[in-house]
């Protein structure tokens, strides 16, 4: 996997992905997974911009060699599920995916030792930013009662 880019993992994610690593220390992308938590800059869930991959987004991204655009959500292992295009932080493309931008690129490897370049064409729901939206409505429905 190759990644030389800038990526931001929430703290909390951060904690809750240290411990799928230590669960899952036999799996073969857990190291990779390791290794990207700790170049990751940390910041606070409130802080994290809205264009950025975070545990539970729903991204678009591309195959830059097919061309082909594909829509998942970055999921927890015990959360992962094919069908409903659920992909675990511990598969290849989720732990290419995780804390990068729209419009960054990543080159990851892919079961059958293929080498895929990936890039971020649109993150199209992050519950970070979504909490965010939730809030200022609140407030400004408390605003406008008052």
């Amino acid at each position: 996997m190759k990644k030389n880019s800038k990526i931001f993992v929430t703290k909390e994610d951060a904690k809750r992905l240290e411990t799928v690593v230590a669960v899952n220390g036999h799996v073969e992308t857990a190291p990779w997974l390791e290794s990207e938590i700790s170049r990751a800059e940390l910041v606070e869930p409130q802080k994290i911009p809205p264009s950025v991959i975070t545990m539970n987004s729903r991204i678009k991204y591309k195959d830059q060699e097919t061309g082909k655009t594909q829509e998942v959500i970055l999921v927890y292992p015990q959360d992962a599920d094919f069908a409903s295009r659920k992909v675990s932080v511990l598969a290849p493309v989720g732990v290419a995916l995780l804390g990068l931008s729209e419009g960054q690129s990543i080159e990851c490897q892919i079961p059958g030792g293929k080498t895929k370049r990936l890039q971020v064409v649109k993150v199209t729901y992050q519950p970070e930013a979504a909490e965010k939206t939730d809030q200022k409505e609140k407030q400004t429905c408390t605003a406008k009662t008052q």
